[in-house]
């Protein structure tokens, strides 16, 4: 019995030893193979070579047709951060040494492109925090990845980053820290185009600040009820192209501030005028005409703080047909001018001259058509007593100093040429000089052609030193000349 026993331990050893004969026979290529893949998992590329030419064809075939899935696991670790950059590169590396189909450059070119942008990166988002060992780490990372890519790819990547970031800090999304911190590691780092173009944003970078803080000092304008102000910047600010965001921040100001202001400066226009502040009433509306043109209704203003004079002014250019037509008749009642004419001379223009000095401006009507002629067909009325004076309708080729002005018509065999002068209550002619055919007559009396020569130079010559042109004869301020546009249309 003892025997038999001795003989099944026996057999059973024997069995046991040849079985694992025949797995170790069986087993040893794959674990051949397998210490390649462990091999290159590790980074070995001093090793790799020798350990896969100890291979057989048939693991070398075996070997081979595993390598691109593995090179994708391999990639797969490293995006997932689960394999550092320099595991990886090492990893490749050996693959580089038996691989003949280019596993290494499919992969490592992403690879490294991706490790020296999230290195780059890593560095920007340290500015101004001072961590220096994390600096230094940063710089490791991309001082490795960059020996792996050559100047262009290079430059290429770094103007990517800045076509990237710089409009997010447009948006709002990258600080003004950050992206000069990349803009510095560009200009450190890069040799051509992407250098210049990374000074050039940080130009830009710098005039997007200053803007930025006109739109700050907008919204406090804003607040303040100084709306003008805000009207003023948002006019005249320059926006980058691209800087959408406050491109339209300004645009909302300024809509916003047209809307609120409008309201608030008639507001405190009706103030001035409740109080009797007339002054600051005119300056405003002044300032309100100028900006806001025809989109906001003055007239009813301009009537409140209207002088006497100007509200007698304003009558007269509004019933300026009837009050001519009115006081240019004969003893008898007829028009002494014609329909024809009146249709010639109707009014479109005005001028206010303060022919006398008094403060009180005499109101001159004319039709601009007829300006353009030599000589210019005037209707002159005054304020006197509350009411307006008609003073005549008088041809004018000059105004000169005070109360004069001249007409002259010179050529031909009718000329004549006049000064007038106003007194206050009526246009009478200073001096005059005409000729009739061969007859020569000074002041209404008859005189010779050198007399007669003499004279008229003298009120020439005394216009056009002393006067004004017809084109710039009214000094009165605007604020006044355009009370007195109420209801005349176009105004001068």
């Amino acid at each position: 019995m003892r025997k038999t026993w001795n003989r099944v331990i026996i057999i059973t050893w024997f069995l046991i030893a040849l079985v694992a004969a025949a797995g170790f026979f069986f087993l040893m290529p794959y674990f051949k193979t397998w210490q390649v893949f462990r091999t290159i998992d590790k980074g070995g590329w001093d090793k790799i070579t020798g350990e896969y030419g100890n291979l057989s064809e048939s693991e070398k075939e075996m070997v081979d047709r595993n390598l691109p899935a593995y090179s994708a696991f391999i990639a797969k670790e490293y995006v997932e951060g689960e394999r550092t950059f320099i595991y990886t590169a090492a990893a490749f590396d050996a693959i580089g040494l038996i691989d003949s189909t280019g596993l290494q450059a499919q992969y490592m070119p992403d690879i490294a492109k991706n490790e020296y942008v999230g290195a780059v990166l890593d560095m920007v988002n340290l500015a101004k925090s001072y961590d220096v060992s994390a600096a230094n780490e940063a710089q490791k990372r991309i001082d490795s990845a960059s020996a792996r890519l050559d100047l262009e790819t290079r430059e290429r990547i770094m103007t990517e980053l800045l076509n990237i970031n710089y409009p997010l800090f447009l948006n709002g999304q990258m600080s003004e820290i950050r992206l000069t911190a990349l803009c510095d590691f560009v200009k450190g780092n890069a040799m051509y185009d992407a250098k210049e173009y990374a000074a050039d944003i940080e130009n830009n970078v710098q005039a997007i600040l200053e803007y930025r803080k006109l739109y700050e000092d907008a919204e406090k304008y804003y607040e303040a009820k100084n709306f003008f102000q805000v009207y003023n910047i948002c006019e005249n600010v320059q926006v980058d192209p691209l800087d959408k965001l406050y491109e339209e921040k300004f645009s909302q100001l300024w809509t916003r501030a047209d809307i609120a202001g409008k309201d608030y400066y008639m507001d405190e226009l009706a103030s001035y005028i409740a109080t009797g502040d007339k002054v600051n009433a005119a300056a405003l509306m002044a300032r309100l005409e100028d900006y806001f043109g025809d989109d906001i209704n003055l007239e009813d203003a301009r009537v409140k703080i209207a002088e006497d004079w100007q509200r007698t002014y304003i009558d007269v250019m509004e019933h300026m047909d009837v009050i001519i037509r009115s006081n240019n008749t004969d003893a008898e009642g007829k028009q002494i001018i014609s329909d024809e004419d009146m249709k010639k001379l109707e009014p479109d223009r005005m001028l206010l001259m303060d022919m006398q000095g008094d403060g009180v401006p005499e109101l001159i009507l004319f039709n601009s058509k007829k300006a353009k002629d030599s000589t210019t067909p005037c209707f002159f009325f005054n304020f006197r007593n509350k009411r307006y004076g008609y003073l005549g309708l008088y041809s004018v080729t000059h105004f000169t100093g005070g109360s004069q002005f001249v007409y002259s018509m010179v050529g031909g065999d009718n000329e004549e040429t006049i000064l007038y002068d106003y007194n206050g209550t009526s246009i009478d002619a200073a001096s005059q000089a005409s000729k009739e055919g061969d007859t020569y007559i000074v002041n209404g009396a008859e005189a010779n052609d050198v007399d007669y020569l003499a004279e008229r130079d003298d009120i020439i010559n005394h216009a056009s030193e002393t006067g004004r042109g017809f084109e710039n004869a009214s000094p009165i301020d605007k604020y006044v000349s355009y009370i007195l546009a109420y209801g005349t249309g176009d105004s001068e």
